[in-house]
């Protein structure tokens, strides 16, 4: 993320946004941001941002509206869509989430992070979806302390699920922050600038002297670029060579590496893509921009020979929207 940072104090309401690898993961599909019609904790109105992403709400402890004037509640969570063009298996969640605590070091509140199956989802860019899961329906989930998401800025929280889920259609991770009210707790979240977030983003005004937080959905001085993503990483075989990826789709190969490996990936469009390298931990380790990249398949080639051995992750950001997440080893 880039310096300096502004600070975007959440008083008391929440408004949030944001598994070990036994082999090399594969490719995840196309994130379109699609709104998923749903809440882990209940019934909801819905919210979209103009410039894409999507957040639920609950309660209605704040006068959060949606579009349409409509109350919405308190805000405790994001979701990111994700459209799947093949059976995979998720074994772990990357989350970026810039959240700092500023009551209490030792807060209990927590962070839910859960995959949920939404079936017969058109995608952003066609007819809303058609089938969703009722409130509370997820796969799986997992959970990570406050402390742990303010541990991780600068890179990624990495969310080991119980165990891998299979995944046979289109897909939800959605993140919801528990008993945070209840607890007291007030949260800050970083921002580099205004403009575009890594995957969703978020307007906030503050609308009276209560600290109260309410949606805005109008270019304005308040437009922050809070860099929120979830990213699915999916499990797979290793990858002795290169096989023509499908679109917007990659493989890194060898897979097992020892030094030099190649990036092989897809796009159906002219756009530039970045590429982040992680560590198990979700340490960012390097940063890449790609440039912009012509319709078709490429190859890059990386110098992994200043990487230790272990497993690390990748993630391929394309200017679309398009997110693939996998995981390799690292192997001298």
């Amino acid at each position: 993320m880039k310096k300096p940072y502004t600070l975007l104090l959440l008083a008391s309401m929440l408004c949030l946004n944001l598994p070990a690898m036994d082999v090399p993961g594969d490719t995840i599909g196309k994130s379109t941001n699609f709104v998923p019609r749903f809440s882990p904790t209940g019934s909801t109105t819905m919210v979209k941002d103009p410039e894409g992403g999507y957040v639920y709400g609950t309660g209605r402890r704040a006068p959060f509206q949606d579009q349409n004037g409509a109350p919405l509640g308190v805000v405790t969570g994001v979701a990111q869509g994700y459209e799947v063009n093949e059976p995979v298996q998720i074994t772990h969640i990357l989350a970026r989430i810039p959240v700092v605590i500023a009551t209490s070091e030792e807060s209990p509140s927590k962070a839910v992070f859960a995959i949920h199956p939404v079936q017969n989802n058109a995608g952003y860019e066609g007819a809303q979806q058609t089938q969703v899961p009722g409130p509370g329906t997820s796969t799986s989930s997992a959970e990570k302390t406050l402390q742990e998401l303010e541990a991780s800025q600068g890179g990624y929280t990495v969310v080991a699920l119980p165990a891998p889920v299979d995944v046979q259609s289109d897909f939800a991770i959605s993140c919801t922050f528990t008993s945070f009210v209840a607890n007291n707790d007030s949260l800050a979240f970083l921002t580099d600038a205004q403009g575009n977030g890594l995957a969703m983003k978020y307007c906030w005004r503050m609308v009276s002297i209560t600290n109260f937080w309410d949606r805005w959905f109008t270019a304005s001085t308040w437009a922050q670029d809070i860099n929120v993503a979830l990213f699915a990483v999916t499990s797979g075989t290793t990858a002795i060579s290169g096989d023509t990826p499908a679109l917007n789709k990659a493989v890194l190969y060898p897979n097992p590496a020892s030094g030099l490996a190649q990036l092989e990936f897809n796009s159906d469009k002219v756009q530039n893509f970045n590429l982040t390298w992680l560590d198990a931990s979700g340490n960012v380790i390097k940063k890449e921009n790609l440039g912009k990249r012509t319709t078709g398949k490429h190859i890059i080639q990386n110098d992994l020979s200043a990487f230790a051995s272990g497993t690390y992750f990748y993630i391929l950001e394309a200017e679309d929207g398009s997110n693939i997440a996998r995981s390799f080893v690292l192997s001298r």
